[in-house]
Parts: structure tokens; sequence; C-alpha cells
């Protein structure tokens, strides 16, 4: 019984361990408009706490951060794109924002 229950307790550890890497949302611009806030525009969730927001493609966008202050884990831009993220919220990367974009640029002041 002792070592099942140590199976147990591995398993809801790893289980927790993976959840807490949150989900990956990329930026699709279908909802009509600019605002991070906005579902349409990551194809039906806004990205949150311990999530990954992934910019990507080759025509250029702006962000609007118009949520409140949003905090994410990863910010992942790639592509040939000039990216703006504007705003006057500012959004929270508490991980790394990065950037590996061919021919583009990212232009911020608010993250």
């Amino acid at each position: 019984m002792k070592r099942m229950s140590c199976v147990v307790l591995a398993v809801a550890v790893y289980a927790l361990a993976v959840c807490a890497q949150g989900s990956v949302y990329t930026w699709t611009a279908g909802g009509g408009d600019t605002s991070w806030a906005t579902a349409g525009n990551w194809g039906g969730t806004a990205p949150g706490s311990g999530d990954t927001a992934v910019f990507s493609g080759s025509q250029s966008r702006t962000v609007t951060i118009d949520a409140s202050n949003p905090t994410i884990n990863t910010v992942n831009v790639t592509g040939a794109a000039a990216w703006t993220f504007a705003g006057t919220n500012t959004l929270n990367v508490t991980n790394s924002f990065n950037y590996s974009d061919t021919a583009g640029y990212v232009t911020t002041n608010t993250v």
C-alpha cells in the first residue's frame, strides 16, 4: 500500500508540473480588431498566466494591449513581419520574450 501511495503521489506531481506549463496560444487576428483581449484574435481564448503567446507570419500586425495588464509566461515572435505591441496597459512576461524574426522587427511600449 505504501508503494501504491508513492506512485499515486508521483503521478499527481507530474500532472501538476505539466498543467503549470500552461497552454500555447497563437495570434490569428481573426477577431476583427487588434485587441489582446478579443478571444477571436487567439482562435477562441486569450492567453493568461502561465501561457505562451505566439506571433508569427509574414504580414505586419499591431496588437493592442488593452486588457488590464495581462501576465503571461512566454512570448514567441517568429516569421518575417513587423509586429507592434501598443496600448496603455503593460504586458507582463514572467519567463521570456523570444524574437527570431527573419526580416521584420518588433516595436513596443507596453511589454
